[in-house]
């Protein structure tokens, strides 16, 4: 796509900006400015629908991606109807703002594989200036980052005696999250590249410094991810070789286990008590399956990410974080919006397994897994700005199950030229007909 590509400088200003946003808006406390990526986001997605519609070549596989959203978008507006529980319209544009909008970077990852951008070029700035910044609040402390507006619960926080930073993102789930999905995609990168020994720097470097954030979630998700492709990587070696790297890995297995085990043993990451807690108010406010709110939800934004920004607005008698992405759904937009959301999932699986299969490569499905785990302790999809740069990551992904030509508006099967037959032709015609064919 022509247009997407000449908005390539957009496209990368708009992710850094997103990255280093909820610290910004910490000191920039403005309306104008609080929409202004979400402006951005709605610009760039009018763009690809735009130049979607108009154009010759039309595919069905990104049209079903348009449609469900389109539908998961009016489920959620159901909610503005026939709740009485205090939900109001501005819960209702927190919720899409929190979790809907998000979900946009679907289209814009597909336009972005059609333009061959790559997205992780300034992802490795974003990298390098997280950790940065995340040096300097630890030198500096709690009291200097308050002193400077930084909110004790909401933007900086301690876990078990340990100081939780959000470096440029805004929290510190944000800041865990968004290192361990860029790490990821940056080590994807240099793994397509060649540059193996790099990739592996930045794994170690990307572990080092989750686990100093100490966010366990995040930790879960990055692990997870590395598992699953550790294990599709035996599937492609030959079985002899693949023996030996495998009897060379239950050798290492033992110190793996033992120093894991030492960490979580003789560190704050071992703590139940915070597990503990939040399995002791799972399912606590679900609905019944067969009533209203267990259709279609109590309304987007009523829990989750969204409720805690309007509670502190005074929109909300209550707010309730939920901790679970599964449940957060389910109650939001009921069983209507569950199921649709594991279609989408579906949809997206299968094309991503269905890419893999004709040699383009992705990782979507094994971030779809590791996001699946860690959502049933956290609610990834609302953890911005990871959860839109990952929407983008799947969307690239998915775009590669299936291709077009653009310029023709064709499919690249081969275009049989037409045959003109005329009854009188001229020498000169005839010489054309002839340069032709």
């Amino acid at each position: 796509m022509q247009n997407m590509s000449n908005s390539k400088p957009l496209i990368y200003f708009f992710l850094v900006f997103i990255s280093f946003y909820g610290t910004i808006a910490v000191f920039f406390d403005n309306t104008i400015f609080k929409i202004s990526k979400d402006i951005i986001l709605i610009f760039i997605v009018l763009s690809f629908l735009f130049s979607f519609f108009t154009r010759k070549g039309f595919e069905k596989q990104t049209f079903s991606i348009i449609s469900m959203l389109v539908i998961f978008s009016c489920i959620s507006a159901i909610g503005l109807f026939g709740n009485s529980s205090g939900y109001s319209s501005t819960d209702f544009v927190y919720g899409v703002k929190t979790t809907i909008f998000p979900m946009l970077g679907l289209l814009i990852g597909i336009s972005l594989r059609e333009a061959k951008v790559n997205i992780v070029k300034p992802l490795y700035i974003v990298f390098f200036l997280i950790i940065i910044v995340w040096f300097l609040q630890r030198m500096l402390g709690v009291e200097s980052l308050m002193s400077m507006g930084f909110e004790y619960g909401v933007n900086v926080k301690t876990f078990n005696g340990n100081l939780r930073l959000p470096s440029l993102v805004g929290t510190p789930d944000g800041y865990a999250f968004l290192l361990s999905l860029i790490g990821i995609l940056i080590d994807w990168d240099l793994t397509k590249r060649g540059k193996k020994k790099l990739a592996i720097l930045f794994k170690v470097i990307t572990l080092v410094f989750l686990l100093l954030a100490t966010i366990r979630s995040a930790i879960i998700f990055w692990l997870i991810y590395q598992l699953i492709t550790t294990l599709r990587s035996f599937a492609k070696l030959p079985r002899s070789y693949g023996y030996t790297v495998l009897g060379l890995l239950m050798f290492l297995i033992i110190p793996v286990v033992l120093g894991g085990t030492y960490i979580f043993t003789n560190t704050t990451l071992g703590s139940v008590s915070s597990t503990q807690d939040r399995l002791s108010h799972w399912g606590d406010n679900l609905s019944p399956l067969f009533s209203h709110q267990g259709l279609y939800g109590e309304g987007i934004g009523s829990v989750g990410a969204a409720s805690v920004s309007t509670a502190a607005l005074n929109t909300m008698e209550k707010s309730y974080a939920v901790d679970n992405q599964f449940f957060a759904i389910y109650e939001q937009m009921g069983i209507s919006g569950v199921i649709l959301l594991f279609l989408l999932f579906l949809t997206l699986m299968i094309g991503c397994l269905n890419a893999n299969r004709t040699g383009l490569g992705n990782n979507a499905n094994a971030l779809i897994i590791a996001l699946g785990i860690s959502s049933m302790f956290t609610n990834c999809l609302e953890m911005y700005p990871f959860n839109i740069i990952l929407w983008i990551q799947i969307g690239m992904a998915y775009r590669n199950s299936y291709s077009i030509n653009y310029e023709l508006g064709v499919t690249n099967k081969e275009k049989k030229p037409r045959i003109k037959f005329r009854l009188f032709e001229t020498p000169e015609q005839k010489v054309q007909k002839q340069l032709k064919f």
